[in-house]
């Protein structure tokens, strides 16, 4: 609800369209692309989950993100760098954990 309030605030939706940014998207087909893509968001629970997101606390994020920091720097040091495939897998395990911190 903050973030509504906050953009609502900031006119950025009004600003947006009168950019003229929504009808070169509409005249691509790009509103109707995410508009057929809106069930499978429903059906995977993306809107939930965004909004889950939005309205977490921040310390809440910057403790999860630490915990993953630490989670990935035991995996690196656990994990030998004794093969090239133990090494890609410390690289992908940065990447993952990169990506979701």
């Amino acid at each position: 609800a903050k973030v509504l309030t906050a953009v609502s605030k900031a006119g950025l939706l009004t600003k947006l369209e009168r950019s003229g940014l929504l009808s070169k998207l509409e005249e691509q087909g790009a509103l109707s692309t995410v508009e057929k893509l809106l069930p499978l968001a429903d059906d995977y629970r993306v809107i939930s989950l965004t909004k889950a997101v939005v309205n977490t606390p921040p310390s809440t994020l910057y403790f999860g993100a630490f915990a993953l920091a630490l989670a990935e720097a035991g995996i690196i040091a656990a994990v030998p760098d004794d093969s090239a495939a133990l090494v890609a897998a410390q690289v992908l395990s940065v990447l993952v954990v990169g990506a979701l911190a």
